[in-house]
């Protein structure tokens, strides 16, 4: 499929649009193809066009009476290796990556009119999937955060934040020749939202038991206040950035990296007072698979595996791994 030509508005530099896979799709001009596109310096690979379609607001995964679920991840990874080398040890190699993730609830007039409201979303970069597969011997490399015990919140974006309407995703990694963007998100009118991190899992690795990478399921939660007949926005990313560790590294061998991107849309879907509310939670699991192809001890090819991206337990529809919802009775207090 072929790219569109017109790029995004910009205002004030920051692209006006809200997915940052497509934005930063846009960057590879002459790149065609159904989701790995390439500069020649970097590999970008985005979900969205494999699953749905070229999309400017990712994959439409889900809708019914009360509303529509969106989410979209993409990865994009640097052809050129790198290695950390300490006195007495073997070095370490890497790829430079940055992985980001976005999903978007647009609540329709009935589930407004029935006095619902959106909740929260929840995002995750689960590297530490990543690393439980590495360490199954299932694959061959993992992804992570090089660093210390002091790794947090200040490398993830957003940051912590107790009420915010709008915020910037800035997605690349120049140096490593993948493209720059920045994305503005940005909430309905009236609107606004809290912003935590965690790693749940945290947990953290070594590879020749001198470089120290962080392999956390690294966690966001989006709280949404007010109600609006709109759409709500988000998107998270790792600004590290991470990398793509090649253990015991041989320009001759391929290696083969998975890991998670989780997407959760928790909304009130109707409000009867004093009798009862009901919630829709509707989730999708995301694993990637990547496969490097050394071309010599400094560079390497990013392929795809068949396929780059798969969700985990397939629900009715193609693009979410599961929907649930319940009744919860809200009586009027006694007088």
């Amino acid at each position: 499929m072929m790219k569109p030509v017109n790029a995004p508005p910009t205002i004030n530099g920051v692209i006006d649009t809200e997915d940052p896979c497509y934005a930063e799709y846009q960057q590879y001009a002459s790149s065609q193809g159904t989701g790995v596109y390439t500069n020649g310096r970097s590999t970008l690979i985005w979900a969205a066009p494999m699953f749905y379609g070229i999309s400017i607001n990712g994959i439409q995964a889900y809708i019914d009476g009360n509303g529509t679920f969106y989410w979209d991840t993409c990865l994009a990874v640097g052809n050129s290796i790198y290695n950390v080398t300490y006195p007495g040890y073997a070095p370490a190699y890497y790829l430079q990556a940055q992985v980001a993730g976005y999903e978007d609830y647009y609540e329709n007039s009935t589930m407004y009119n029935d006095g619902g409201f959106e909740g929260y979303q929840v995002g995750a970069l689960d590297y530490y999937y990543g690393y439980q597969q590495y360490s199954y011997g299932y694959s061959s490399g993992l992804i992570g955060d090089m660093g210390n015990a002091n790794f947090g919140s200040s490398s993830w974006n957003p940051p912590p934040a107790s009420s915010i309407s709008s915020y910037t995703v800035s997605f690349g990694l120049t140096f490593a020749g993948i493209p720059s963007v920045s994305v503005s998100i940005t909430l309905p009118a009236g609107t606004s939202e809290s912003i935590s991190g965690s790693q749940n899992p945290a947990a953290s690795t070594s590879i020749l038991s001198v470089s120290v990478i962080q392999v956390s399921n690294i966690t966001w939660t989006f709280n949404i206040y007010h109600s609006a007949q709109a759409g709500f926005p988000n998107a998270f990313e790792d600004i590290a950035p991470p990398g793509i560790f090649l253990p015991n590294f041989n320009p001759s061998q391929s290696y083969y990296v998975v890991f998670n991107v989780d997407f959760e849309n928790y909304a009130v879907t109707a409000h009867v007072f004093c009798r009862y509310l009901t919630t829709e939670t509707i989730w999708a699991d995301a694993e990637w698979n990547i496969n490097v192809v050394p071309q010599s001890t400094t560079t390497a090819n990013v392929t795809q595996t068949y396929p780059s991206i798969y969700l985990q337990v397939p629900y009715g529809s193609p693009y979410v791994s599961g929907v649930s919802s319940s009744l919860v009775p809200t009586p009027c207090p006694p007088d």
